[in-house]
């Protein structure tokens, strides 16, 4: 969509880089391919984490707005180093920026990390010879995917096993087994939510929508289009940490004890716990663990050499998961679904709100106030008035209360002051 106006590569290096570590991931001395890709990444380094890296980068990739579903949905493409990547697929209405959200991620990312498919037939990425384990299937239009049959089935399939098995028949019904290994992440964008069975099987997140951003968005197009020759940011560094990431990382990364059991104590005691939390906590867990394997570099080595999840890997995860978390438990409804809604006069109010009050005054989107009012109707927290009157108004329906209690403890609740366990 553009970019920002380009800033000299030195000149938003953070002042006091942090030590680098002295040994490879498993103790050892660095050898020199290793240390080629340290160089390459040294970029990377010259920041306490990469996660702070990736978040100063981000805007000068010409990305607008919060960067939180961009860091998310990278945290998920680095998954894929570990034994379950996570699977993630963003969705919101047409035009509103999910290519942009996903590709300005993909850009930390090397290019051999995604398997890319737009314009193909149901099954091609069964019939593909293009080997998946480690990698992410970035499907860029889920509204194409069947709802039933076997291609969906294969899908389910890859994302949810470490290896993948599918079984057709040939001409003269002679049967053939075709055998992937994995383990494989899954990554698409949406309109609509997807499907029960694949819609379970990953993160669903929303993308902020407004009309200050897209003023935002327009003006970063014109600023690009009067300077065609400014240079792009490169992302180099972050591809070849990655890259060592795969070659010379750990892969796996423990959650210290006393930290798990605070974590299951504070959801289990959550009054509202549906039976799909199942799988969302599993996520949460993967999520926490992929940052920590992700931060190995940047962290000393331990005294018996296991990566632990820390206080920082955690409030990753809190700014960047915990409000998807948090959306998922109140029925799907975000906070500015909830922001529509606490607009509304109350149930028995004589006068209501039209689609245009909404857009002038909570300065939103037409398109998205259309979205999340029918939303607001369909689950009931939403009434119309008289649906012969044009325009029509609104006002709210059943009540909508959020839990006080958050389903996530804050980073000071779980760890308190210490930042590490």
């Amino acid at each position: 969509i553009g970019e920002v106006p380009y800033i000299p590569f030195r000149e938003w290096i953070p002042p006091t880089p942090p030590t680098k570590r002295a040994t490879g991931s498993a103790g050892n001395a660095i050898g020199s391919k290793e240390q080629s890709l340290r160089d390459q990444a040294e970029f990377v380094f010259k920041y306490s984490s990469y996660a702070d890296a990736e978040k100063e980068a981000i805007p000068h990739l010409g990305f607008e707005g919060s960067t939180d579903v961009v860091e998310l949905i990278s945290l998920a493409v680095s998954s894929r180093h570990t034994e379950r990547p996570m699977n993630v697929a963003v969705i919101a209405q047409s035009a509103a920026g999910k290519g942009m959200t996903i590709e300005t991620a993909l850009k930390m990312h090397p290019d051999e990390a995604v398997i890319t498919m737009s314009a193909s037939s149901e099954r091609s990425f069964v019939y593909s010879d293009k080997l998946i384990k480690n990698r992410v299937l970035y499907w860029k239009e889920a509204d194409s995917l069947p709802d039933d049959g076997a291609a969906i089935s294969a899908l389910r399939a890859m994302i949810e096993d470490d290896n993948f098995t599918y079984e057709y028949v040939s001409e003269g019904l002679k049967p053939k087994t075709i055998e992937k290994e994995g383990p494989t992440g899954f990554l698409t964008s949406s309109t609509k939510p997807l499907p029960p069975q694949l819609g379970t099987r990953v993160i669903e997140v929303s993308i902020e929508e407004s009309t200050d951003l897209t003023r935002k968005v327009i003006s970063a197009a014109f600023a690009a289009a009067s300077a065609p020759d400014k240079p792009n940011f490169d992302t180099k560094p972050f591809k070849a940490f990655h890259r060592m990431i795969q070659e010379y990382g750990q892969k796996e990364a423990i959650l210290p004890e006393p930290i798990a059991s605070k974590l299951a104590s504070h959801m289990n005691n959550h009054p509202n716990l549906p039976k799909s939390m199942q799988r969302h906590v599993k996520k949460v867990i993967q999520a926490l663990k992929t940052s920590a394997i992700r931060e190995q570099f940047h962290r000393p080595q331990s005294d018996d050499g296991c990566l632990r999840v820390s206080k920082h890997d955690y409030e990753v995860l809190y700014r960047t998961y915990g409000p998807q978390f948090t959306r998922h438990m109140h029925g799907g409804l975000s906070d500015s679904h909830l922001q529509v809604y606490h607009y509304l006069p109350a149930s028995d109010a004589e006068n209501g709100k039209t689609r245009k009050d909404l857009e002038t005054e909570l300065n939103l989107p037409t398109s998205t106030v259309r979205s999340y009012v029918q939303l607001l109707l369909k689950k009931g927290y939403a009434a119309c008035l008289d649906d012969k009157k044009r325009p029509q108004t609104f006002r709210q329906g059943e009540p909508l209360e959020r839990e006080e209690q958050s389903v996530l403890p804050t980073p000071d609740e779980l760890w308190g002051e210490q930042s590490e366990c």
